[in-house]
């Protein structure tokens, strides 16, 4: 089994849409992005799927089909929260279902990222601005 090695800035406040896009792809990777997106659901016994009148095949497929969904949620959960600052891990490590979780951060986060970038964008031209102009309008003559 290879083990590949993803290196990506942790999620910090600042960073969301960035990380989000990055993790996503390291979770397709991982072939986990299913229990993220909750397009793949945790077996249940009761499933049609698994019930039959004294067939034990059945059984072992339900088994070993939530030993898989298990693996997949604990591969996912690693992912997520080992690409996460400390402070990030420390507020949402309460989270067990890890579809709400990534709702959770979209809407904590992205909102963030773009008033940051807002904010970056209009710092630049208040720099540039300032350095030799005194208005907007001088600025885009400049221009």
């Amino acid at each position: 089994m290879s083990i590949d090695k993803f290196i990506i800035p942790v999620l910090i406040t600042s960073n969301y849409s960035v990380w989000a896009t990055q993790i996503e792809h390291i979770l397709y990777v991982h072939d986990v992005w299913e229990i993220i997106s909750d397009t793949e659901k945790k077996p249940k016994e009761n499933d049609s799927k698994y019930n039959s009148e004294a067939d034990q095949q059945l059984t072992f497929d339900f088994v070993q089909d939530s030993k898989v969904y298990k693996a997949k949620m604990t591969r996912a959960n690693a992912t997520i929260f080992s690409n996460m600052s400390q402070t990030i891990v420390e507020e949402y490590k309460k989270y067990k279902i890890l579809s709400i979780l990534w709702q959770t951060l979209q809407k904590c986060y992205a909102f963030r990222t773009i008033i940051s970038r807002i904010s970056a964008n209009y710092d630049f031209v208040n720099v540039c601005m300032n350095v030799d102009f005194e208005s907007i309008l001088e600025y885009l003559i400049y221009l």
